[in-house]
């Protein structure tokens, strides 16, 4: 079984295009292993049919559909999240829950994946980690609604979250193979200074020598020794260990940096290589990766909630003074999380206020678009078909996005799927599953009518 959907298009059947149609070029989505291809067809097609200039967020549209499993994609007493993102939604469906409750642009939801290819999975890292963290902490989250409630509590949690992410950004300033690299120099430090003043005469001044040439005179590692030890860390020859690999793309290495190896490499660099160091740290990427976790987006807002869990209202507050920015980014995430965890009308759109407060700003704002109206055409017999088939013409040759949802089996069948797997009665796990497609070129030929698919 296959279902042509057709979005705000109301015409009569024309039986052939007499020339190309190509539509204008759609961007393209990364699903990335989250189930939104619905979603992610759903919003090309109202880009290219309502002429936006950018596709709306198909994530948002992930969450607030409903689906067969509406009730486990929010956070709730009974319950907690199995699954915040939709899988085997109807494109007609998201459609209608995008005229109903509204729809931000992509850029409002910046985990959406639009016009880049993502081969670290970011987004399904970010909601896999979320949905792990809200279940795992479900009871003590909810226990925090009495706090959330209390303005002397809150104030202090306010201002505790405020200095810790004052904090971070001073880490955050610098892009993650930078990081490490002044991680790395300034353990070097450390060591070169002890031994500065344990030498004397000549050794002395070897090590003088290398420090000189290692820091300014704030202390802080010069443009080259930082060069350097980004060229060292992509050159040399350790393979890849546990969770290090997901940064190697970052890194732009496949290895494991030795450090001891990077004192002899610096040495000879600066022709001091009689200057023999005994160096204590050897392998410390692993340690220098988890201290950047706070500025990885796809740990960002867990580790912002597991704060406010377990340490917001226990400290004691600073008295230094902190930018407004910053008390003001901490007051939205607790208004988030109260928001989240309190009984409410729209608990889907509370999840998108948790993730994205950006995106949640502009749904109400796109709500009751008039042009949001779907028609779908399902195909489950050769008369049907042919409808359909004349039906994808007349759309593309009038220059309308259509799009197509059909069984996976099709794409690698060699031989007669049985559909009825796919129907709605029917889980999708005995072969295959749905999948949604945009139609987005109309080629007519002498031998066959052409029709280009976006995936």
């Amino acid at each position: 079984m296959a279902l042509v959907v057709l979005l705000a298009s109301f015409l009569s059947l024309a039986q052939t295009c007499p020339s190309e149609k190509v539509l204008p070029s759609l961007p393209v989505h990364d699903q990335d292993g989250v189930g939104s291809c619905a979603s992610n067809t759903a919003a090309l097609m109202m880009q290219h049919n309502l002429g936006l200039s950018e596709s709306p967020s198909y994530l948002q549209l992930s969450l607030t559909t409903s689906g067969q499993e509406k009730a486990d994609f929010y956070f709730n007493d009974d319950k907690g999240v199995r699954r915040i993102f939709n899988w085997g939604a109807h494109i007609c469906e998201v459609i209608k829950t995008a005229k109903d409750d509204g729809y931000c642009n992509t850029s409002a939801f910046t985990l959406d994946a639009v016009g880049r290819e993502d081969p670290r999975r970011e987004q399904a890292a970010v909601l896999n980690s979320l949905t792990e963290y809200l279940n795992s902490n479900r009871a003590s989250l909810l226990g925090l609604r009495s706090k959330l409630s209390n303005q002397q509590e809150r104030q202090r949690a306010i201002r505790n979250l405020a200095q810790r992410n004052f904090a971070n950004a001073q880490t955050c300033r610098y892009p993650f193979n930078e990081f490490i690299s002044r991680r790395a120099l300034q353990r070097f430090k450390v060591v070169i200074q002890a031994k500065i003043q344990a030498s004397t005469g000549p050794e002395k001044t070897k090590y003088q020598t290398m420090y000189n040439q290692t820091f300014n005179a704030q202390g802080e590692p010069t443009a080259r020794a930082l060069a350097f030890h980004q060229d060292f860390i992509r050159s040399t020859g350790h393979q890849l260990l546990g969770e290090e690999k997901s940064a190697r793309l970052t890194l732009g290495t496949t290895s494991l940096p030795d450090e001891s190896l990077f004192v002899v490499w610096w040495g000879n660099e600066l022709k001091l290589s009689q200057a023999r160091l005994q160096y204590p740290y050897r392998n410390m990427f692993q340690s220098d990766h988890a201290a950047y976790a706070p500025c990885r987006q796809e740990g960002s807002l867990v580790e912002d909630l597991r704060f406010v869990q377990t340490q917001a209202f226990c400290r004691e507050p600073g008295q230094t003074s902190l930018p407004q920015n910053f008390l003001d980014q901490a007051q939205a995430i607790l208004s988030q999380l109260q928001d989240y965890i309190t009984p409410a009308a729209d608990p889907q759109a509370a999840m998108v206020n948790l993730i994205s407060p950006s995106c949640a700003a502009q749904m109400p704002f796109t709500q009751g678009n008039r042009n949001l109206t779907c028609d779908d055409l399902s195909i489950n017999n050769l008369s049907s078909a042919r409808r359909a088939t004349q039906r994808i013409y007349s759309e593309l040759c009038r220059g309308k996005a259509v799009a197509i949802s059909m069984c996976t089996g099709f794409f690698k069948a060699t031989g007669p799927v049985n559909s009825n797997y796919c129907e709605d009665d029917v889980p999708c796990v005995q072969g295959h599953g749905r999948h949604a497609l945009n139609l987005v070129r109309y080629s007519p030929t002498r031998e066959a009518n052409q029709i280009k698919v976006q995936h």
